[in-house]
């Protein structure tokens, strides 16, 4: 039974919101950095997967955080894989900071011929030195059954852009959940903090192409649960829903405004 493959971190300034804490689009980060030198290390590297005219798309993603890390707190991010079958690849994640563990993830992965664009089996080259560890974390639940969305929803658009592209030359994964975030309204923020995210990825999306983001509010009104929609072209791109826990510390009337403009500022070092 393979042991949990690990990396060490420090919260990096570039990677905190205006709460000096690291953002959600930072944990997927460390996530995505240590799931990357995982492969590197077993052999699978990125060149390697290449010159096999394969690579590694994430068809899902669950992401559960207790409270995100601070600024220069080091954090410990496992990850290990769970199972492989036909084209699919389970890999889980546990972040660790100061006190114990206060994040968890699940992932889904395709392998994809990078001349078909199409899924494909993976051969046991690929899949079998990674080994195995059956400890899960958290459940993938969204399909797309799990939507339902009105005619008519206001929504937001977005473009694209080539800082947004990774190695496959199409949207890192991690610009859809910057998408999601950047329909919210502002409130929610200073009350609340992301406790839960699920995205399904339907299809890629590339350089200067138009995205909308389509939000709807679960109701009952009292609840901070939301589902998302975005899509390009009139075709389905991903699928997300989010779940906002109320913070311990709410900050002040003008938080935003003071912790931009105020030395004073007690969100500021």
């Amino acid at each position: 039974m393979a042991a949990p493959y690990q990396r060490r971190y420090k919260v990096s300034y570039w990677d905190t919101d205006m709460f000096l804490l690291a953002s959600p689009l930072a944990l997927l980060g460390y996530m995505e950095e240590t799931a990357t030198w995982h492969s590197e290390e077993v052999g699978n590297s990125l060149s390697y997967l290449r010159e096999q005219g394969k690579a590694w798309l994430l068809h899902q993603v669950r992401l559960k955080v207790e409270r995100y890390p601070r600024w220069r707190e080091e954090i410990k991010v496992s990850t290990w894989v769970e199972d492989i079958r036909r084209c699919f690849a389970h890999r889980h994640f546990e972040i660790e900071g100061e006190g114990g563990a206060l994040a968890w993830a699940a992932t889904l992965w395709i392998l994809v011929d990078l001349f078909t664009h199409k899924p494909c089996s993976i051969p046991s080259s690929i899949g079998d030195p990674y080994g195995r560890l059956f400890r899960g974390t958290v459940d993938l639940t969204l399909t797309s059954r799990s939507f339902s969305f009105p005619d008519k929803i206001s929504g937001e658009k977005f473009v694209a852009g080539v800082a947004d592209l990774d190695l496959n030359f199409h949207v890192n994964h991690k610009k859809y959940l910057y998408w999601v975030l950047n329909t919210l309204p502002q409130e929610l923020y200073r009350e609340c903090f992301l406790s839960d995210v699920e995205i399904l990825y339907k299809r890629e999306t590339g350089w200067g192409e138009g995205v909308f983001c389509y939000t709807q509010k679960i109701y009952p009104s009292s609840s901070k649960s939301f589902l998302h929609f975005l899509y390009t072209r009139d075709k389905e791109l991903a699928l997300a829903s989010t779940l906002w826990k109320r913070r311990g510390n709410k900050p002040e009337k003008g938080w935003l405004r003071n912790s931009v403009l105020s030395p004073e500022s007690s969100l500021l070092p």
